[in-house]
């Protein structure tokens, strides 16, 4: 690839140097018109030399050795690395799919299964960002932060390097320090993808090495779904691939594993979890301590109210919140329960978040 002038002119040097960074690249001397950095160890050691003053005569040619450098280290081409240093306030995910063809094609029904498994994974990460309660098996009707969040992701043409997806979420920096309260949300569905893509990714290991799939249920408050599971494995579907995170520049983020390699095994690991997590759902005998937050009174003296969990239940934590459809009696505790602002001891059964059946109501001092 021969870069278009235009193309570096654009690029601030101070942008590079923060991807750089972000990159795991370390810095070992800094002057006026250029910085040193090293990636590595003794033999397997890279240097980069990043230059910093546009008025030097070989600028462009250093600045372009830079930008080979980078895609030699991340086995990418240039022009995708030219990509990501100018996408300075959007996070970027990497899929590099590596089917056995040719370098950037792959088969039609392959490429178009693994496109609606990246678009699955971001409703799941969406989803669970935006409600921030484990679920095994996400509702099918999704919360709409998560819908109109997918709706601002952006799909980036495909590039070589067998075959890669990369799909853009725009990020606005806080105007103060950022800080847990302060994040964008769009930044935090992004760490909560990179959370659990994490956790997915120990889960297969280790039920790889034990059998089983409890891995995965237990790791579901990091996100972990059969939702996810089944995302991962549609992308995989006929081919190992790499996920890669790369986060917007004006918005750094401390993540110290920027990627992540799902072969063959692990993808049919994650297969057989999809299929067998929604068993951990089946509906169960349950106790809980609500508070009563909703009253919707239905017909013939029958009501459905939403509940606030007080006391966590199995993968339920505090403040979860849960429905219950109540014959006459038990609604009418709840409204009493809602007026005096009592919290309730509720026993019945309970799927997913939802109380198939209530059996009894009891107000609570």
């Amino acid at each position: 690839m021969i870069p278009r002038l235009d193309d570096l002119d654009a690029l601030d040097p101070e942008n590079v140097e923060r991807y750089v960074r972000s990159a795991g690249w370390t810095e070992q001397s800094r002057a006026p018109h250029a910085s040193v950095w090293t990636l590595g160890v003794a033999d397997d050691e890279l240097e980069l030399l990043v230059p910093l003053d546009a008025s030097f005569r070989d600028y462009r040619s250093r600045l372009w050795d830079g930008i080979c450098t980078l895609a030699l280290a991340e086995d990418r081409e240039p022009g995708a690395i030219l990509s990501d240093i100018s996408a300075v306030a959007v996070d970027t995910q990497h899929f590099r799919l590596l089917p056995d063809l040719p370098s950037g094609s792959i088969g039609l029904i392959e490429g178009s299964t693994a496109l609606y498994g990246v678009r699955k994974l971001m409703f799941a990460a969406a989803h669970f960002a935006t409600t921030g309660q484990p679920a095994l098996v996400q509702p099918t009707q999704l919360a709409p932060e998560a819908i109109r969040f997918v709706q601002t992701t952006r799909l980036v043409a495909p590039s070589a390097g067998s075959f890669v997806l990369s799909v853009q979420v725009p990020v606005v920096a806080p105007m103060s320090a950022p800080d847990e309260g302060t994040l964008p949300f769009n930044r935090h569905v992004v760490l909560q993808l990179h959370r659990a893509i994490s956790a997915t990714h120990r889960a297969a290991g280790e039920a790889l090495r034990t059998g089983g799939v409890e891995p995965f249920a237990r790791l579901a408050p990091e996100g972990v779904s059969a939702d996810l599971c089944d995302a991962v494995a549609m992308i995989g579907r006929q081919q190992a691939f790499d996920l890669r995170f790369a986060w917007a520049q004006v918005l750094p983020a401390a993540v110290t594993l920027p990627r992540f390699r799902f072969d063959r095994h692990l993808v049919d690991v994650i297969r057989d979890a999809a299929r067998k997590l929604p068993r951990f759902v089946a509906e169960r005998d349950v106790q809980l301590i609500v508070q009563v937050v909703q009253l919707d009174r239905i017909d013939r003296g029958f009501g459905r109210v939403t509940l606030r969990l007080r006391a966590p239940a199995g993968l339920l934590r505090v403040g979860a919140r849960l429905t219950a459809n109540l014959s006459p009696a038990l609604y009418e505790q709840a409204v009493e329960a809602h007026r005096a602002s009592r919290q309730l001891r509720v026993s019945g059964q309970l799927r997913g978040n939802h109380m198939s059946t209530v059996q009894s109501v009891v107000l609570l001092d």
